[in-house]
């Protein structure tokens, strides 16, 4: 490692360096380029370790993109422009060295500089903690989500008029790493808040120095006692006690009044488990114990599997991670043991996926997770996933695939980021009306940390909350997420975990049973897809049974058309009633199928028409709050795809879950009270078929900008002739483009510019051919082909390449989800963000 030492002379280095660098170039110095690039490596790391707050990252690229600029002009001989880029080099130069001289002074006399003056540096800084990034997607997700999120920010003005910038850290789940990591953060002074931190464990060792530096803390310890005197500190993920609370509900509902318990030994979650489950006086009482060593073996397994059952255990809850858990369950298995078992620490899949697990388990299994409903998307991580142009697939197949978990946690990374950057300025006061403009506010390190934890502690469950592009945000009183996990269960005939049939969901601060509605969609037929009234009318069959026998009536179709014309969107009828209770579904009630037929809406996007992609969705929700569930479809290889829509193709279809917020008063005093619900939608992406498009448009198109073009060839002296034939062609392109039926949109489509596109083309023949005419001296006597002018190689070339790049462009804006023009306007915005991002302006 290099040792710092000699500031001055490192900045010597480097203006002696920004001096003859250009002069280099110019003199054409080849020889000397070695001893360029071994300076330059020593002073750009000399000045990093010098440290000097910040000056250096803020002018190193601006720099270095002069100096690569200064090459390029310098070797091609353009004086002027390598004499100007040495002067600019120069005042680089003297602005780093009169820094650093400011800056040793200061040091020297112990008088303040003037960067420490004036906010502590020009930017925000945002701390991200994360896990085992080399390895793992979630980590790679949130790096890539947060990054998007603070170019946004920062290209829409940043915060308090200064840049946001995100310091990444990795701990490779290793403590002392982590401590390292938050020594680091800390030592930022412009950092306002940090976020991360996936164990409690790891998190014990921080904890009291971050709450003692009173700087806003999101953190993932779930662990709610070890920050519970620190009121900076929060977390995004439940606590154990709220998990605790949902097991004892599944639990008493089932009558288990004995349970066992396996958990790792040294793991604080483990053991703030524990003690949650032994202070509850009203669960069931922990009868036999089990604290897994180091290295156990199957000889330990048996021993405590022993005890389970000489104890009289009804339930065995495993928190021995998901590897350990398959190990215990094929042990179990091995020995005939079927006792429900509910998977504290660990995930029921990733057990069934441990090269331990023997392929089947006798009793059920149960797990509450935070991931989601199984089959089910989050249509707000859908609607991001297309925005950023990445796929959501199970499998990870290239850098632009994510499973829904990857893109759910690199959403709800980029959400809190967002919240951080709101709460800072002044959006999340109760007074502030959505969209007025906030002025006047402290821009101070520690003024923006107070408005942070001010804020956040507002983000109460119930009273107030904050809409995030992943989910909505609120803390319950232990400052955990109120965001609502899932109890999951499988039985021994299922192959994947779904919703259990009653969920126990917290509720203005109470958990309350709310039934699961196992649904299934089987589409018919989808007809009369109208993208100028937003409707298309479908028939289906819907399949519903759940444990408190809902009906179709406890139904309410969100996005079925209603007009003063139209009064019963939704038509049904019973088809059939089953009864096929299984020993595994006890207490579930009869199965129902409906015949639905019915007008919906949709929300047309009409950007590509006419090569675009519509989603056709069916939305529902409860009809009121008796009649309140949870979703649980199956799985997509039981959903029928096979129909046909007349006019289009099928793309894909999945169910999605869009949570609500209902916004309303209570009490005498008016307070505001946040009512949380969920929307479900099955959701159809169609592909428009466009070979009527291709027959009655674009080969119609072609042939006038051929019979256009061939009108260049006619001789000059048939001049009237070229004229009357390109311009027959302009307004035979225009009267197509009125003669057809084009959907109604409030936006530019494709076919508007490939109609603008055309006519521009024509247009330049036109003008090509007058120019053309007044090139030579002796018009209409020149024939064409006798001389080549300019215009003559214009109209006889550069028109073909302008027409060929336009067919391209039309191809290219068809294959891409997003606009090339919009996707080249962001690619220059960024590039020009990144640029003025280092060099401090």
């Amino acid at each position: 490692m290099m040792h710092c030492s000699g500031t001055r002379q490192s900045g010597f280095k480097l203006a002696i360096f920004d001096y003859l660098l250009p002069v280099h170039f110019i003199v054409g110095g080849w020889i000397a380029e070695p001893w360029f690039a071994c300076n330059l490596d020593h002073a750009l790391r000399s000045s990093e370790c010098d440290r000097l707050e910040g000056v250096m990252p803020r002018i190193e690229t601006a720099r270095l993109a002069v100096r690569v600029h200064t090459a390029f002009v310098c070797r091609s001989g353009r004086l002027a422009q390598s004499l100007f880029l040495v002067l600019m080099n120069i005042a680089i130069a003297s602005s780093q060295a009169h820094a650093q001289n400011a800056e040793e002074n200061a040091s020297r006399t112990g008088a303040p500089s003037a960067k420490a003056e004036s906010l502590d540096g020009s930017h925000y800084t945002i701390a991200i903690h994360t896990s085992g990034i080399k390895d793992n997607p979630e980590p790679q997700a949130i790096k890539k989500f947060v990054k998007r999120r603070i170019q946004e920010t920062n290209a829409a003005g940043g915060l308090l008029g200064r840049r946001v910038r995100a310091r990444f850290f990795d701990d490779d789940n290793k403590v002392e790493i982590t401590q390292k990591n938050v020594s680091d953060t800390l030592a930022d002074p412009r950092l306002i808040a940090t976020i991360g931190i996936w164990s409690s464990s790891r998190g014990s060792n921080i904890v009291e120095q971050m709450g003692q530096s009173g700087i806003p803390f999101i953190s993932e310890m779930s662990v709610e006692s070890l920050f519970q005197v620190h009121p900076t500190i929060y977390t995004l993920v439940q606590s154990v006690r709220d998990e605790v609370e949902v097991f004892l509900s599944l639990a008493n509902k089932n009558g288990i009044r004995r349970i066992a318990y396996a958990a790792y030994i040294d793991d604080l979650y483990t053991n703030a488990y524990m003690a949650h489950l032994v202070d509850n006086p009203e669960g069931p009482g922990v009868v036999s114990t089990y604290w897994e060593p180091e290295d156990p073996q199957l000889a330990d397994y048996d021993r405590a599997i022993d005890d389970f059952i000489s104890a009289g255990a009804e339930m065995v809850v495993l928190a021995i991670g998901s590897d350990g858990a398959g190990k215990f369950l094929a042990r179990m298995q091995d020995r005939k043991i079927d006792l429900p078992v509910f998977i504290s620490y660990g995930t029921i899949e990733k057990a069934m996926k441990s090269e331990h697990w023997v392929g089947a388990y006798s009793g059920n299994l149960y797990e509450l997770s935070s991931g989601g409903v199984a089959n089910l998307n989050n249509e707000r991580i859908k609607r991001l996933a297309r925005e950023l142009g990445s796929r959501l697939d199970a499998q990870q197949e290239n850098k632009f695939s994510y499973s829904p978990r990857d893109l759910g946690y690199g959403a709800r990374y980029a959400d809190l980021v967002q919240l951080v950057v709101d709460a800072a300025a002044g959006r999340l006061d109760p007074n502030v009306r959505p969209g007025q403009t906030i002025s006047g506010l402290h821009d101070s390190i520690a003024a923006v940390r107070e408005r942070i934890s001010s804020r956040l502690a507002s983000l109460r469950e119930g009273r107030r909350y904050w809409e995030g592009k992943a989910q909505y945000w609120s803390f319950n009183k232990d400052r955990a997420t109120s965001e609502r996990s899932m109890l999951l269960w499988r039985t021994p005939k299922q192959q994947t975990p779904v919703l259990h049939p009653t969920q126990f969901i917290r509720i203005d601060g109470k958990i309350t049973e709310v039934p699961v509605l196992y649904l299934h969609l089987d589409m018919v037929r989808m007809f009369e897809v109208d993208t100028n009234r937003r409707t298309f009318d479908a028939e289906f069959y819907l399949t519903l049974r759940s444990k408190d026998d809902l009906k179709l009536s406890a139904i309410d179709f969100t996005n079925a058309f209603r007009s003063n014309t139209f009064k019963e969107p939704i038509r049904w009828r019973l088809v059939a009633t089953y009864n096929d209770n299984t020993k595994d579904e006890v207490g579930l009630g009869p199965r129902r199928i409906y015949h639905v037929t019915g007008r919906f809406l949709f929300k047309p996007d009409l950007a590509k028409y006419p090569f675009d992609r519509q989603l056709l969705t069916i939305s529902f929700q409860p009809v009121d709050k008796d009649s309140i569930f949870i979703l649980q479809p199956p799985a997509e290889t039981l959903r029928n795809k096979g129909f046909e829509v007349e006019d289009w193709e099928f793309v894909s279809h999945y169910v999605g879950t869009t949570d609500r917020i209902i916004t309303s008063v209570r009490g005498r005093g008016l307070t505001e009270h946040v009512i949380p619900y969920y929307n479900f939608n099955y959701t159809w992406v169609m592909q428009r078929e466009v070979i009527d498009y291709l027959v009655r448009v674009i080969v119609p198109l072609g042939f006038i900008l051929i019979v256009a073009y061939l009108a260049a060839y006619i001789p000059r002296r048939e001049f009237g002739a070229t004229i009357a034939i390109q311009v027959t062609a302009l307004l035979s392109a225009i009267a197509l483009y009125f003669a057809l039926n084009q959907p109604n949109s409030d936006d530019v489509t494709l076919s508007d510019k490939v109609f603008v596109s055309a006519y521009a083309v024509v247009s330049l023949m036109i003008a090509l051919s007058i120019f053309e005419i007044n090139e030579t001296s002796d018009g209409y006597n020149i024939e064409r082909g006798q001389r080549w002018t300019t215009l003559r190689k214009a109209q006889l070339f550069v028109v073909p390449v302008l027409t060929c790049a336009f067919i391209g462009w039309l191809i290219a804006s068809a294959a891409t989800d997003w606009s090339i023009w919009a996707k080249f306007v962001e690619m220059v915005r960024w590039s020009a963000l990144e640029i003025t991002e280092y060099s401090g302006k």
